[in-house]
């Protein structure tokens, strides 16, 4: 846990495996919380921009530190590009830190940290 000294909130941290992390949110697992936006279409249409990046300046392999991603439309290309991913979020909603209790906790390879608030 991460504690911000300027609010005394704390951070939860969650480790869960890429691939259950991505095929719940295009399952649309979310809309259970009130999240309407549908993942699948998001992430199609942040495709090229970040292929484009990605082609551009050699992204392959190597740790993204994304900050307010929300639920990571763009991070997924990131991803599918051998990338590993560290997300930082506010959730005062808390819709994402539902979502990532019920995906299983994975510490091992293969594994993005999501810290959220």
């Amino acid at each position: 846990m991460f504690r911000r000294k300027d609010m005394g909130k704390v951070w939860g941290k969650y480790t869960v495996s890429y691939e259950d992390y991505y095929k719940g949110l295009g399952n649309d697992i979310l809309k259970d919380h009130g999240v309407n936006d549908n993942f699948s279409e998001h992430a199609k249409n942040t495709r090229e921009p970040i292929e484009q990046l990605v082609r551009k300046y050699q992204i392959k392999d190597k740790r993204i530190l994304s900050i307010a991603p929300a639920v990571g439309f763009e991070e997924y290309w990131f991803w599918k590009n051998g990338n590993s991913l560290t997300f930082v979020d506010l959730d005062d909603s808390k819709v994402i830190e539902h979502y990532l209790k019920i995906l299983p906790q994975n510490c091992g390879g293969g594994a993005a940290d999501l810290l959220h608030r």
